[in-house]
């Protein structure tokens, strides 16, 4: 029973994320930036300011802004906030949009 409980334990894991501040840009990532957290309001996020570079961490409440590539990411996957691009999903489906109204015309 003891051996069935390790096995079930070793497979499930809460979220995991990239946790840094002032991070290395391009990000290069390693097993001790990495945090865990098994609440399910998480996300990881990435935050990315003029003066303070980009950081990287866990967050209950993060709320997505882009201003001119400045602003915070949030993601639910595990290690999702490795990504070096800020493109949001809004403007990714802008650029989408327009791609496909130019082929029309």
């Amino acid at each position: 029973m003891a051996l069935t409980f390790s096995a079930i334990s070793d497979c499930t894991h809460g979220l995991r994320c990239y946790k840094c501040t002032n991070c290395n840009n391009p990000f290069k990532s390693n097993a001790s930036m990495e945090v865990e957290t098994n609440d399910t309001r998480a996300s990881c996020t990435k935050t990315t300011t003029r003066n303070f570079g980009t950081a990287r961490d866990i967050s209950l409440t993060c709320v997505e802004t882009n201003v001119k590539g400045i602003g915070t990411w949030c993601c639910k996957n595990d290690l999702c906030n490795e990504a070096t691009s800020t493109l949001s999903s809004f403007h990714f489906g802008i650029v989408l949009f327009v791609l496909a109204i130019s082929m029309l015309f």
